[in-house]
């Protein structure tokens, strides 16, 4: 079952709004009904700077493009060496994974120090 589709139906569009409520409640629960920090530390460190994690993605996609190695840019060509090791699929994932866990080291970084970004 595809979880985005290029038509929007009426049905598609209230069954997808029915999984987000139904998954933020969940979370909602979880965070604050629960409380189980060692679970939700995570979560919480990378909502703690969202502006600034989306904002230095941005900028760190573009910084790849701007070093090149050889006819490659940055990014490719540090895909292309993960792919030398692993499937295309896997290193894809490894590839987006390594980004995620980086952002959250220096989201977590702030959230330490107490920094909090805002508009």
């Amino acid at each position: 079952m595809p979880i985005n589709k290029s038509l929007w139906t009426s049905t598609f569009v209230i069954y997808t709004s029915g999984i987000a409520c139904i998954v933020l409640a969940f979370f909602v629960w979880l965070c604050d009904i629960v409380k189980p920090d060692r679970l939700v530390n995570p979560l919480i460190v990378y909502g703690s700077n969202p502006l600034f994690i989306y904002v230095l993605s941005g900028v760190w996609v573009l910084s790849y493009s701007l070093i090149n190695i050889g006819e490659l840019n940055l990014g490719d060509w540090m895909y292309q060496q993960l792919a030398l090791v692993m499937s295309a699929k896997l290193a894809s994932f490894t590839f987006a994974l390594l980004h995620v866990i980086g952002f959250w080291l220096m989201s977590n970084m702030l959230y330490k120090r107490k920094i909090f970004i805002k508009i």
